[in-house]
């Protein structure tokens, strides 16, 4: 009889889960352990120390495992986002890392238009979260003029979605220039990508339903 063996150092929205839940519990510092290992591999993966390149370096998987511990409430998080902001800002950029990209491209616009854009104020993650999605879409941005995107076209509808939702969000920022440009950037380059006409002020609201 074979018993189903789940890997404890896998990254899955039921450990964030877990984790998240511990806070105050007996299981508290065992989760956070396990997830400060966890993010220890993720940022060697991502080859923080080497500039992203090395033959133990994994960019896209270390980028949506370093997503998902973004997840994490407290220290975990911060680090997590200062890690993926780090590897986004110096890794080298190959045509590989473009599935990656569309999928962390959604995520931080998920992020954005049913979370942080709802809070009454701005919050040192959400300025992350908001670089973040500048430095994703500005790779993205890279590869479309270079001509690498022609491929990617129900990743591009899926991106448009979020797109809209985000220019629904934008007078959220307004009080805010540095963040704002950030905002503006995703959307104008996000245009493009998806060879789009530019975004235009919509009264009905767009559903959004990706999770990650």
């Amino acid at each position: 009889m074979y018993l189903f063996y789940r890997n404890p150092f896998e990254i899955t929205e039921e450990f964030i889960r877990k984790y998240n839940n511990s806070h105050g519990s007996e299981e508290q510092e065992k989760y956070s352990e396990l997830a400060r290992q966890l993010l220890s591999r993720s940022k060697r993966r991502a080859g923080l120390k080497c500039m992203g390149e090395g033959s133990h370096v994994q960019l896209p998987l270390a980028w949506a495992e370093l997503l998902l511990l973004g997840l994490c409430r407290g220290k975990i998080q911060n680090d997590s986002l200062d890690s993926l902001l780090m590897s986004l800002d110096h890794a080298p950029v190959h045509a590989e890392q473009i599935p990656a990209l569309f999928y962390l491209g959604e995520s931080v616009l998920y992020w954005v238009c049913t979370d942080t854009s709802q809070k009454p104020n701005l919050y040192t993650c959400e300025v992350k979260i908001l670089k973040l999605g500048y430095l994703v879409f500005l790779r993205l941005f890279l590869f479309h003029i270079s001509g690498n995107l022609s491929g990617y076209q129900r990743s591009k509808s899926h991106l448009h979605v979020f797109l809209k939702a985000l220019s629904q969000c934008e007078p959220c920022y307004q009080p805010y220039p540095n963040i704002l440009l950030s905002v503006h950037f995703m959307l104008r380059s996000g245009e493009i990508i998806c060879g789009l006409e530019p975004f235009e002020d919509d009264s009905a609201s767009v559903r959004v339903t990706y999770k990650f």
